[in-house]
């Protein structure tokens, strides 16, 4: 199975997401994903662990078993965005990221959140420089505070971002 169909999967790309940027055991995981069965929690931490994927950071004895803390392994998270997917792969990475971010936003409010997400569309008219120059100007953004520790004031928050091709009802395809 290529790195692609580790990832984008429903369960598995919310494990990605949950461990990014810090070290969680399974019983945090299962935590932040409450409506994941426990086995099939531990089934697909398994396979993105054995895929090198998720890195196990410590291990330790629990009432006679060994429970591990896991994080997104250096490059783990990163998918191969020079391959051209064929249509349907297209809609089903962006369903599955649709499913990841409701899925995230549906857990924070199951565990009590209140905050409303904050979301804008915005359409503008961009050439391939001005829009390669454009995400790079967002990428640049947010890696400013990729380095960011818990602490006193800070929530850890989820960003995401589609871009997508708008229709122009004027040509025909």
């Amino acid at each position: 199975m290529n790195k692609t169909d580790l990832i984008v999967h429903p369960v598995r790309s919310r494990i990605v997401v949950a461990v990014s940027g810090r070290s969680l055991t399974t019983r945090e995981i299962a935590k932040v994903l409450p409506d994941v069965p426990v086995p099939t929690l531990y089934r697909h931490i398994r396979v993105l662990d054995e895929a090198g994927i998720l890195q196990c950071t410590d291990e330790r004895k629990v009432r006679g078993t060994v429970e591990r803390s896991y994080t997104l392994a250096v490059g783990g998270g990163e998918l191969d965005h020079t391959a051209v997917p064929a249509p349907e792969d297209h809609l089903k990475a962006l369903a599955n990221f649709a499913t990841v971010v409701t899925q995230a936003y549906r857990s924070y409010i199951v565990l009590g959140g209140i905050e409303p997400p904050q979301a804008g569309m915005r359409a503008m008219y961009l050439s391939n420089e001005e829009h390669a120059a454009l995400l790079q100007g967002l990428r640049d953004l947010l890696a400013a505070h990729d380095g960011n520790r818990p602490g006193e004031g800070r929530q850890r928050r989820l960003i995401s971002l589609v871009d997508l091709p708008d229709i122009d009802p004027t040509e025909t395809p």
